[in-house]
């Protein structure tokens, strides 16, 4: 029985593993965003301006805030699909932006809808 149980635990981890795998982090070279592309640049959250995304040219990003930030690729499918791929998921988010501000809605989680300033 210890020999089933251990079986399966050894299991269970490989297949975490190939899972966490296959997610990586950002994978491969980021698409990079049409040139001039409006969210490129400096976006600070509404709520609190000690978190901050970064959009760049070459579809690299980070978030967050001193001391903890986080890396992505990003790239934009259609006219307001925003995709984020991070070290261990993919978000994909419908984005807005009106007179400098940037409102990102979950396409992932019901009721998720954040709203950033943009610093540059």
């Amino acid at each position: 029985m210890k020999r089933i149980a251990m079986l399966s635990l050894v299991l269970t981890l490989v297949l975490m593993l190939g899972a966490l795998t296959a997610c990586g982090g950002p994978s491969g070279d980021p698409t990079p965003a049409p040139e001039g592309h409006p969210l490129i640049g400096s976006w600070v959250w509404d709520q609190s301006d000690g978190y901050v995304y970064v959009f760049n040219a070459n579809g690299e990003g980070t978030r967050g805030g001193t001391p903890i930030t986080e890396s992505f690729h990003w790239r934009v499918e259609g006219n307001d699909h925003l995709l984020m791929e991070t070290a261990i998921m993919e978000e994909s988010w419908t984005f807005v932006i009106n007179n400098d501000v940037l409102t990102i809605t979950s396409r992932q989680a019901a009721n998720m809808q954040f709203s950033y300033i943009r610093m540059d």
